[in-house]
């Protein structure tokens, strides 16, 4: 994932302007991109 050091004031603006759910849906397709969407991440709970 690129990283990306300075946010201009219009790419701010723009983003604040979004509604959330486009903003959801982009987070969204960004992290299928990164993670498996049919892996369930598993944890349990160790009982002393």
């Amino acid at each position: 994932m690129a990283h990306r050091p300075r946010w201009t004031l219009s790419q701010v603006t723009e983003l604040f302007e979004k509604p959330l759910l486009d903003l959801l849906f982009e987070a969204q397709q960004v992290h299928r991109q990164h993670f498996d969407p049919r892996q369930v991440q598993g944890q349990h709970v160790a009982v002393d």
